[in-house]
């Protein structure tokens, strides 16, 4: 522009070439100089003072140009006015920067003006000036906030794309270094994206993957979900559930546990699902044995004539096996409404439970106590063992009892029979004593008779016998008489 009004100005007087090759230097220097401040320094400081103080001396180097050829005030006037519009709308420095260039600008133009032509009144050239001055102001400060605006819209949008750079970024470090397998399929089924973990598990490389309807891996298995279904009428709610499925790949079959986002379209439709999946087979697996051990383990204790229970430290039942439940006639009524207690005789309750909370894990003690059954009091010998969690802390007690009510009366009985024989055993032994010294006085009786009587009397049998063998004669009344006396 200034080029323009230079040549413009050399025409009307050949004295202005000087003053205008003068300007334009003045004008190349400092639009160099601050071209070269602003290109060493990628955020150079204060750029708007330094774009301010060079608009400043361009502008008064332009008027000293125009008072120096005497030329028109309105031509002067409107390169001033032009340069400050300009300057607001390329800097867009606002109204104040723009005001107070006006106003030094005012200042030198004041000087300058006795040495310019007007073919206008002083009245209509203030006039001009202060609508001019409030234009440009305006224009400005338009300038300035519609630059802001955009700033501010370009930065907002530089932010956004850097959070979403490093979302991505994050992202993917995160999806890649997984270990579950993260994937994304459209509403088809077919695959969009999967890592590594997820490729492995399926047993391909992810790029192989890609466009593959993931149907192919999904088993007939009864405990699967239908995905036809799932794809038709998706529930968003019920997707962030764990959904557990087998799935078929070349090492065998797998179980993996998917939770599913939906990825929504426009005007509610479905774009597709994007989810994670994660390898259960040895936790599944686990189960099946723990639930074929449980079912194992019910089965022989529900088969049990035994009592079997299990309760805590207080005595509250948690488990009552059908043995039990029959025994005490508790049909319908909630297990964990039970104490273990309501069932033992009142004199044996405070033993039971003492028994109960000295008990130490790794110990078991055997009693016997009455229990009130549907058959009446009845009793029952308990062996009873300590529960442990996982930290090994004592938190429940398990028992087996059986009913020794029979076996206690045949054992009070066998006992009250040993008495009474132990009793006959005794009068038994005092009569044999007895018996002993009645044969003894007996055997001392008859030594006394015989010794005392019979002895005495068959000496003096023996005597007469032998007196009336001598006098008799005869021979065979002699021999007769010699046998009597032998």
């Amino acid at each position: 522009m200034m080029l323009t009004w230079v040549a413009v100005l050399t025409q009307r007087s050949s004295t202005a070439v000087v003053p205008a090759l003068l300007t334009i230097a003045v004008h190349l220097t400092m639009l160099a100089v601050l071209w070269r401040a602003s290109r060493g320094q990628p955020e150079p400081s204060h750029p708007q003072e330094t774009a301010f103080a060079t608009c400043i001396a361009i502008g008064v180097s332009s008027i000293a140009l125009f008072a120096w050829v005497e030329a028109p005030g309105e031509l002067l006037s409107f390169t001033l006015f032009t340069l400050c519009l300009v300057v607001g709308l390329v800097f867009a420095w606002g109204w104040r920067f723009e005001l107070a260039m006006f106003g030094v600008m005012l200042i030198p133009f004041g000087f300058a003006r006795s040495r310019l032509e007007f073919s206008v009144s002083s009245l209509e050239l203030n006039a001009a000036i202060v609508i001019g001055t409030a234009v440009a102001v305006a224009i400005a400060e338009g300038s300035a906030r519609s630059f802001r605006l955009a700033f501010t819209r370009q930065q907002e949008a530089h932010t956004a794309l850097r959070a979403l750079a490093t979302s991505r970024d994050a992202f993917r470090d995160i999806t890649e270094s997984a270990r579950d397998a993260i994937w994304e399929v459209d509403r088809a089924g077919r695959l969009v994206y999967i890592n590594e973990a997820g490729a492995g598990v399926l047993g391909f490389a992810p790029a192989e993957l890609i466009g593959t309807n993931v149907d192919r891996f999904v088993t007939a298995h009864p405990r699967n979900p239908s995905l036809t279904t799932i794809r038709a009428k998706p529930d968003a709610e019920a997707l962030r559930q764990p959904i557990l499925m087998q799935w078929t790949t070349p090492s065998g079959f797998v179980w993996v546990e998917m939770i599913t986002n939906v990825i929504p379209g426009e005007a509610g439709s479905v774009l597709g699902f994007r989810g994670i999946s994660r390898d259960v087979t040895k936790r599944v697996q686990a189960e099946e044995r723990l639930r074929e051990s449980e079912a194992r383990y019910r089965g022989i204790v529900a088969s049990q004539e035994a009592l079997i229970f299990r309760c805590d430290l207080d005595g509250h039942l948690r488990f009552l096996n059908e043995a039990g439940i029959r025994k005490y006639g508790v049909e319908g009524i909630r297990i964990d409404k039970l104490n273990y207690l309501r069932f033992v005789h009142p004199e044996d309750a405070p033993h039971a439970l003492a028994a109960l909370r000295a008990l130490e894990p790794g110990k078991r003690f055997l009693r016997q106590s009455r229990g009130q059954t549907a058959e009446g009091w009845r009793w029952i010998e308990w062996e009873v063992s300590a529960i442990t969690d996982i930290n090994g802390d004592f938190t429940e007690v398990q028992g087996v009892g059986r009913d020794v009510t029979e076996q206690r009366t045949a054992d009070e009985a066998l006992r009250r029979s040993l008495e009474e024989l132990r009793q006959h055993e005794e009068q038994l032994r005092l009569m044999a004593l007895r018996q002993v010294a009645i044969r003894e006085e007996e055997r001392k009786r008859l030594g006394f008779d015989l010794h005392d009587g019979v002895c005495q009397e068959l000496v003096g049998i023996n005597i007469l016998i032998e007196s009336a063998r001598q006098q008799i004669s005869a021979g065979s009344a002699r021999v007769g008489l010699g046998r009597a006396q032998t």
